[in-house]
């Protein structure tokens, strides 16, 4: 499976739209992820504390309190990662769909990427990505999202969906 280079992704905050961005080795180079990049990414980070074990209510706000403001954003606010909800991206994919809308080689490997990794033993997917298979969701991700964004034969290697056909 293709994956990107997780250390060239970049968040784009915009009057709180949030955009993810696949730079150039150039333009990755020339601005480095910021600490909040690096983690929800997945990426070491060193300026991340090390955290006592709290021993009452005080510590534990202290600890929260230390952890999160190294993840606040230059404009003020935090990001999150959102991605349990399995269903969006067939949303985001329909909507593509629908406009016409050229999907990025990065983005294409990154869906494959996300419907691997969130693939149940039994070949489908939940409405959540840590949830039990559904009809609903699997129709959804499997007939809708891999079809229309596939890199190289997804069905295949993982075992699901074995009636599906890329385009």
């Amino acid at each position: 499976m293709s994956t990107t280079d997780p250390t060239r992704w970049r968040l784009i905050v915009d009057e709180g739209d949030h955009q993810r961005q696949y730079l150039s080795e150039v333009d990755s180079a020339r601005r480095p992820p910021t600490t909040a990049e690096k983690h929800f990414l997945g990426l070491p980070t060193v300026k991340l504390p090390s955290l006592q074990i709290p021993h009452n209510f005080q510590q534990s706000v202290r600890n929260g309190f230390r952890f999160y403001q190294n993840l606040q954003l230059n404009n003020g606010h935090w990001g999150c990662g959102y991605g349990g909800p399995g269903l969006l991206l067939a949303g985001i994919v329909i909507a593509i769909y629908i406009t016409e809308t050229e999907i990025s080689p990065e983005w294409k490997a990154e869906i494959i990427r996300f419907l691997s990794n969130t693939v149940n033993e039994d070949g489908g997917w939940g409405s959540h990505s840590a949830g039990a298979s559904t009809v609903f969701a699997t129709t959804l991700l499997c007939y809708i999202a891999n079809p229309r964004a596939p890199t190289e034969p997804f069905a295949h290697q993982q075992g699901a969906c074995p009636l599906t056909r890329p385009r």
